[in-house]
């Protein structure tokens, strides 16, 4: 059986944490002076199979169109999805923590997911469909697999007066430039119902070395480079260490958004803790890609290498963890 080791994986989800921090501090504990009427809760579940959390923070600063109903003030939303996460992870994100503790949270504890494979469950969330339904049943082709881009979360959200943004992993095959794998997924595609656009392409998608399609306000749309080699050899500069981007993509757009009248969503969707995925020889074995992947284990970022050195790894009291009945096990 192939495991991630939580502690590798554990330095990065703290900045993730910062966050829920900055939002905490900024618009929680003065939301009386700035935002009235101020509620977050948080929600907190881990997809089963596919152990993604996905935290959700909401407030109700949002405001209705004219001669609506001034009690039914929608929130604003801030959804974070972790790729490959275990439970845990948890113990090292503290604001996540202390939301859940202090002001209302709820944690799922029996949760279930339909077809625990990393792009059909994406699909599922933007959707609410079945694989079958939604028709992307594997990553590959992924992205370009989805039966109608226009029927949504984000188109959703934009038809109810929702300022949207993106930032991070959106599907599997997104922003691929092959016609042959995937048709319609060009590198400057910004998927419809967002306002804000910040998408990982998956040509390249590592922790210092990755493209992404930009967008901001409805404005231009790019293709940027963060890094300028691959991994191995790059030098790991901290000012595009992946998870550190998106952070702060996401709290400059609340701190944006959040004064704002219309009411946002946002949904970050974060690379960590997955493993790293790196270019690879098309001739490579399935056996040698294999043991690319459980070698690749995310990179912290350099202000946290060696931070958890000497804390031993969890032990978890699922009875899946070490189990032997298992019909199908990779021998490295």
């Amino acid at each position: 059986m192939i495991q991630r080791d939580p502690l590798e994986a554990g330095k990065s989800e703290r900045a993730i944490d910062r966050v829920l921090s900055g939002l905490k501090k900024e618009y929680v504990l003065v939301g009386k002076t700035r935002v009235k009427a101020w509620h977050a809760w948080l929600l907190v579940g881990i997809a089963a199979g596919v152990a993604a959390g996905i935290i959700l923070v909401a407030n109700r600063s949002g405001e209705l169109e004219p001669g609506k109903a001034a009690s039914a003030k929608r929130p604003n939303i801030v959804v974070i999805l972790m790729d490959d996460m275990r439970l845990d992870d948890l113990w090292v994100m503290k604001n996540v923590n202390a939301l859940i503790a202090n002001d209302g949270g709820i944690s799922f504890s029996n949760f279930f997911v339909s077809n625990s494979i990393c792009c059909p469950s994406r699909a599922t969330f933007m959707t609410g469909k079945y694989s079958h339904n939604h028709g992307v049943m594997t990553n590959v082709p992924g992205y370009a697999g989805l039966d109608d881009h226009r029927n949504t979360l984000g188109v959703w959200l934009q038809n109810a007066g929702y300022y949207t943004g993106y930032i991070g992993k959106y599907m599997n095959g997104y922003g691929i430039d092959d016609a042959d794998e995937v048709p319609g997924a060009p590198p400057y595609e910004v998927a419809p119902g967002w306002n804000d656009w910040h998408a990982i392409q998956s040509t390249n998608s590592e922790y210092f070395y990755y493209t992404m399609t930009e967008m901001k306000d409805n404005g231009p749309v790019t293709v940027n480079t963060y890094g300028t080699t691959t991994a191995e050899t790059a030098v790991k500069d901290p000012d595009i260490y992946i998870t550190d981007v998106m952070t702060n993509k996401a709290v400059d757009f609340i701190n944006n958004r959040a004064a704002d009248a219309t009411p946002f969503f946002l949904m970050v969707g974060e690379k960590s803790p997955h493993f790293e995925i790196k270019s690879r020889d098309e001739e490579d074995d399935d056996l040698d890609i294999l043991r690319s992947f459980a070698s690749n284990n995310p990179p912290a970022a350099p202000r946290d290498e060696g931070k958890f050195a000497n804390k031993p790894i969890p032990q978890l009291s699922s009875p899946s963890f070490n189990e032997n009945d298992i019909n199908c096990r990779a021998t490295l």
